[in-house]
């Protein structure tokens, strides 16, 4: 699942929340499944900021990249009376300093996500932020060191896993440390209708989100959480080394971040892929008729 190593996030200086120690022997030494966390957790040598809510810890795992070095993830869920998801978040980290650097995150430049800000995008030099939809598998053999993968947590509960996540992705990344934070909202706690099937026939896609007001809301929602989220992390210093000190960033004097919202497509892209949907007979001849009407009025 997510255990390889996604272009790894490296942090900048994020928002640091008090002073931060020597990291643990092991992160599972002071992160144990099925504890309890709100406003903030502590990971070995970062303290992250939590969303709103009461967040347990599904999963811990620990392991080797090819250089060598110690890295983790740790999975956490929210849950609604303690049964239905609310929300789910996955945060991959370094434990061993590095002093050579570490891979870019794909994710800072894409450019089919519903909403991204990008500041540097560089190898050993990253930082971004984004909003997207994730279609999840209901069923997965991930297996972490110690807790359950999502999907068995959701089960667990009794509860089948949704189709599909709106996500907001963190990244931020500099030569010594890394860290890449996901956090995955539910919307049919919102009265929205669960989906599966491809991530790119999916009514959030940011090219056909664009029909229904009620789904850009939940999506501007989101990213003004997101946003303040982010305001949290990438001002401090939420990384020390073994001794306590701030390690030197050659991204001190970066670019300031720039935002770059989506490009809407043209009515004649929005005409094309309506009649994409309706050949495929993923809509309707009505749905395809009463969709075609509404783009046509807007010229």
């Amino acid at each position: 699942m997510f255990r390889s190593v996604l272009g790894v996030t490296l942090l900048l200086g994020l928002a640091g929340t008090g002073a931060v120690g020597a990291v643990a022997a092991t992160l599972a030494d002071e992160v144990k499944v099925d504890s309890a966390h709100n406003g903030t957790i502590r990971l070995g040598r970062v303290t992250l900021p939590l969303p709103a809510g009461d967040w347990v810890v599904t999963a811990v795992d620990e392991y080797k990249n090819k250089q060598n070095s110690l890295l983790a993830q740790v999975e956490l869920a929210s849950f609604v009376d303690g049964k239905t998801l609310a929300g789910y978040i996955i945060v991959n980290l370094n434990q061993d300093i590095s002093g050579s650097g570490w891979e870019v995150n794909k994710f800072c430049s894409r450019t089919d996500v519903y909403y991204l800000m990008r500041g540097p995008d560089v190898p050993n030099d990253q930082t971004c932020w984004g909003v997207n939809h994730y279609v999840f598998e209901k069923t997965s053999t991930y297996k972490p060191v110690q807790g359950t993968n999502i999907q068995a947590a959701v089960a667990r509960r009794g509860q089948t896993m949704p189709g599909t996540l709106i996500t907001s992705l963190f990244r931020f990344a500099n030569r010594n440390n890394f860290l890449t934070y996901q956090v995955f909202t539910n919307p049919t706690l919102a009265g929205f209708t669960d989906e599966s099937g491809k991530w790119a026939d999916s009514s959030w896609h940011r090219d056909l989100v664009i029909n229904d007001p009620k789904k850009i809301a939940f999506l501007e929602q989101t990213k003004t959480q997101s946003a303040a989220l982010f305001d949290k992390m990438k001002d401090g210093a939420i990384y020390k080394d073994r001794a306590g000190n701030t390690p030197a960033s050659p991204s001190a004097a970066a670019a300031p971040v720039t935002e770059t919202p989506p490009d809407m497509p043209t009515i004649e892209q929005r005409l094309v892929r309506l009649k994409d949907l309706f050949d495929r007979n993923l809509i309707t001849q009505a749905e395809y008729e009463a969709k075609r009407k509404q783009i046509l009025d807007e010229l």
